[in-house]
């Protein structure tokens, strides 16, 4: 049984490549003899995926080919059916999936994040090709409100959720996150380059070493480290956005009054390389040291330093889902409503306005959350039960509706698969 993949998944982007890995995934489980192909233009990297081909979404040829071959297309990703970076993308996506009606192939939208639609010709274009599908799943409440507000009105709208959910936390090794974060320690002593009692003092013009030694005697740093203590480490996912340097600044001092309290801040580097430029900056600015991951982590090891983290403050909204998934409380910088919604889903702290960002109401809001971290990672523990659920009724809607209309097919793919494939696949089910 073949399926395509119609997505943007044209940049380096480790949100989407968690969504088309989550979704292939739950789609395997429950048909282990599944083939997906994805279209996009990063074919390397997304062939390297257990179970996912890649075709290169600019070759028409090779597109055409595969909607030929497929026996459904679904339509997928986040950031699909949008149009704040023009149309483009939006046209181009819609196009394959309208081209896929016109060979007679049946079309589901997977989870499809919606929104936002601010043109008058992206509404139209999604309305008319959203019409012509056959089945809508959606992540959030938001997006069927969309959809319906538009005039999509003929297929069934589900809402389910984001596929990441249907990962288990649980496969991403700890000892991968432990292995990291004593190699971006060790990394950060050498690049220092001193002494281990030596004071960093940072400045806007760069660092500055003073050599004042530091008596630890009454500090209980050393009775701290022999009692095996840890620090609470804060995880810092940043966004680049034009024209305003106030929220580095308030990022910058608030961090400065956690490390003096005996805080680790992580900065993460969540785009590569889109945010290494302004992890840099916030480490410059900030005047205590930071800790900085400057290579680009694979999504394993995203998963597992988000595992690693006490707390997370993000301005990426797949960041704070990731980091929600692993268990971990979030603090979000809202520059969308997509924030704010995901943080209401979950029940998190309020997402913090750009606009109201001030270094201490974001710092008295960090220390509040992290009181109350086991708490929160209970209730997150709650909600993701739901979540997980709905998040798996995505796959099962979408192989529903092939059997529905191919019955041979759910037919040949039990008999084809053998019996410790249909075991192993219940036995993720049932996990």
């Amino acid at each position: 049984m073949r399926v395509a993949a119609a997505g943007c998944y044209s940049i380096n982007h480790p949100g989407e490549e968690a969504e088309i890995a989550a979704a292939a995934a739950s789609l395997r489980a429950l048909s282990p003899r599944i083939e997906i192909t994805v279209f996009s233009q990063n074919t390397r990297q997304l062939s390297q995926l257990p179970g996912v081909r890649a075709v290169n979404r600019w070759n028409p040829f090779a597109v055409l080919y595969t909607l030929i071959k497929s026996d459904l297309v679904f339509s997928c990703g986040g950031n699909s059916l949008k149009d704040t970076e023009g149309l483009g993308n939006l046209l181009s996506h819609l196009l394959t999936i309208y081209t896929a009606r016109l060979i007679g192939k049946p079309v589901v939208c997977y989870a499809q994040g919606v929104g936002p639609l601010n043109s008058y010709w992206g509404r139209r274009l999604v309305r008319f090709v959203g019409d012509r599908l056959d089945l809508i799943t959606v992540r959030n409440q938001a997006s069927k409100d969309k959809l319906l507000k538009i005039g999509v009105e003929r297929p069934p709208i589900v809402v389910t959720a984001d596929p990441v959910f249907s990962l288990n936390p649980a496969q991403f090794d700890k000892e991968v996150g432990h292995s990291l974060m004593a190699q971006i320690r060790t990394a950060a002593s050498v690049e220092e380059d001193a002494p281990p009692f030596e004071l960093i003092a940072r400045t806007e013009e760069g660092k500055i070493a003073i050599s004042v030694p530091v008596d630890t005697a009454g500090t209980g740093e050393e009775e701290g480290e022999a009692k095996g203590e840890k620090k609470p480490l804060l995880g810092v996912v940043l966004q680049e956005l034009e024209g305003d340097c106030e929220y580095k600044r308030a990022i910058a001092s608030a961090a400065d009054k956690l490390v003096r309290e005996g805080w680790e801040i992580l900065l993460l580097p969540f785009k590569y390389p889109a945010d290494i430029q302004i992890c840099q900056e916030v480490s410059w600015i900030m005047q205590e040291p930071s800790l900085q991951y400057r290579e680009k982590p694979t999504l394993e090891q995203l998963f597992c330093l988000f595992g690693e983290v006490d707390l997370l403050l993000g301005m990426r909204l797949p960041a704070l889902i990731m980091a929600s998934l692993m268990r971990k409380p979030c603090i979000g910088v809202a520059i969308n409503e997509k924030i704010d919604k995901f943080l209401e889903i979950t029940e998190q702290p309020k997402a913090v306005n750009l606009e109201d960002l001030d270094a201490d109401n974001l710092y008295e809001l960090i220390t509040s959350t992290y009181k109350d971290k086991k708490e929160i990672a209970t209730h997150i523990d709650q909600v993701l039960i739901q979540l997980r659920q709905q998040s798996w009724e995505s796959a099962g809607l979408t192989l529903s509706f092939l059997y529905s209309r191919f019955p041979h097919k759910r037919l040949d793919a039990t008999r084809t698969a053998g019996w410790g494939e249909r075991h192993k696949a219940g036995r993720t089910i049932h996990r």
